[in-house]
């Protein structure tokens, strides 16, 4: 189990492309930074700030599932941190966005490191709390009925909202 943390990252990269790529929509970091409105109106603003929570919540759940097998922050730490350097690693070769200067750059790629190391070191703290997976399957157990009437009355939210703007003739 020493090197769960190294498929962990890799799984973690992956999951974030093919979320990327299957659900959309698909966008590359730097123009969610510094082009957020055009990449918001080209592809529904609440779509891109959706795909920027499921993205931002495959490193949390890597850190989550890290704690649960190893006692060692670092390796969570580390593990988020590598599964951002995965997503970014090909600015090596294809060069930096042109949109970007060399210190937006690495202002952005530094942030993303940084966020990929917070959010697993964040999950494993989260289950740190519980102690162990029968805790924290105790507590899901008895809290899933507010946890599915919390998800099925965001959905029929959310499914409402956009049949009001269909309705309407607005989009987004």
């Amino acid at each position: 189990m020493d090197f769960f943390w190294l498929g962990m990252a890799f799984v973690v990269a992956l999951l974030i492309r093919l979320d990327a790529k299957f659900t959309g929509p698909y966008f590359a970091f730097s123009d969610a930074v510094f082009a957020f409105s055009r990449v918001a109106g080209s592809s529904g603003g609440r779509n891109v700030w959706l795909a920027l929570v499921r993205r931002a919540a495959y490193p949390f759940v890597g850190g989550l599932a890290i704690r649960l097998v190893s006692h060692d922050l670092t390796n969570a730490v580390v593990s988020g941190l590598l599964a951002m350097a995965l997503l970014i690693w090909p600015a090596v070769f294809n060069g930096l966005p042109q949109a970007l200067s060399t210190a937006q750059a690495l202002m952005l790629y530094g942030g993303l490191l940084l966020l990929g190391g917070g959010l697993a070191a964040t999950g494993w703290y989260v289950a740190d709390g519980f102690g162990s997976l029968e805790a924290m399957l105790n507590y899901l157990s008895d809290h899933m009925a507010g946890i599915i009437f919390g998800v099925v009355v965001t959905a029929f939210g959310v499914g409402a909202v956009g049949v009001a703007k269909k309705d309407r003739g607005t989009s987004g």
